[in-house]
């Protein structure tokens, strides 16, 4: 299924054949949102997608409503029954994940400059929908190794930075698609965690990696063991995430800093993505920086910034 945007009036299939947009007076970011509304519909992926909008000259106020596969989507003032469901969440089916890893690629050929990934109608992940599920005949490795994995390794490789805004709950898949971001924004009271134990299954979509990497074996074994989920706030305060906000006041903060960022540099910011993803000596990593600092001041933005400062002036990066 092609992905389809409720935004406004345009599929994001017809919008990225559009050229390049150009980027003056444009903030380069595109949110990608999804929100299950029924227990039978397809997922809604919901995007802002303002460059790409405006390359086309269409305003994104308006709310949208389309109809896929038989069933009413809207965006904007909406009313979503399932996800107001305690049990629903957000949990993502095989062919939602797809629909999701689709999107996400036909958007950074778009040349967007930051990726924000939210969920809409209280929670951001709950994980996998496990009503589709089936242990005695799901080929669960081919499940993992075929539609998880490359879904969250194109978040975690994508050129671009990319960022979360954790509403709800995180968890499983969810946590996974969290923490596959550069940078993750969360809800003070989000949840956020590994609930494996309580159906004994074994956390995956990266979790175990995640969970080492930023807080430690000690705390990760602790948490996937009792599986206790933890808050936003907690979050933050042990380094799994990057800070919690005041729910009300996330979506804002989440956007205003991921339109900062998309402004910056996005030559340079993908140099240094490349640098962090590779754990080296530090030899090595100044070696990798002194040829990542060459091309990138040799390119426009380099050339700019240098410009600017000597100027005294604000610089207008291109992202090249």
């Amino acid at each position: 299924m092609a992905p389809t945007v409720i935004g406004d009036t345009l599929h994001l299939e017809s919008a990225v054949k559009a050229k390049t947009p150009r980027r003056e007076g444009r903030d380069g970011v595109v949110t990608l949102a999804w929100n299950m509304v029924n227990q039978n519909g397809a997922l809604v992926m919901a995007s802002d997608l303002q460059i790409l909008m405006s390359c086309k000259g269409v305003g994104i106020e308006r709310a949208c409503e389309r109809r896929v596969g038989g069933h009413a989507r809207a965006r904007g003032r909406r009313r979503d029954d399932h996800a107001r469901q305690p049990g629903a969440r957000n949990s993502l089916r095989l062919a939602d994940m797809r629909l999701l890893h689709q999107t996400l690629e036909a958007a950074l050929r778009a040349n967007v400059r930051a990726v924000l990934l939210r969920g809409e109608g209280g929670a951001f992940c709950a994980g996998r929908d496990l009503k589709e599920a089936d242990p005695a005949r799901d080929d669960t490795r081919a499940i993992l190794a075929e539609t998880i994995a490359p879904l969250l390794c194109a978040v975690r490789e994508a050129p671009v930075p990319t960022l979360a805004a954790v509403r709800g709950a995180a968890l499983g898949l969810g946590l996974g698609l969290a923490l596959a971001c550069d940078i993750v924004l969360a809800a003070d009271d989000a949840l956020l965690g590994s609930p494996f134990r309580a159906i004994g299954a074994v956390l995956d979509s990266g979790g175990h990696y995640f969970l080492r990497e930023r807080i430690g074996a000690h705390r990760a074994a602790e948490l996937i063991f009792t599986g206790r989920l933890i808050s936003g706030r907690e979050a933050a305060a042990i380094g799994l995430i990057n800070r919690a906000v005041a729910g009300l006041a996330l979506d804002a903060a989440a956007h205003a800093l991921a339109r900062e960022i998309a402004a910056g540099p996005t030559a340079a910011f993908r140099a240094s993505k490349a640098i962090l993803a590779q754990p080296r000596s530090f030899a090595e990593t100044l070696a990798l920086e002194a040829e990542a600092q060459a091309a990138a001041l040799a390119g426009p933005d380099g050339r700019e910034g240098i410009a600017a400062f000597q100027e005294k002036r604000a610089p207008r990066f291109v992202g090249r």
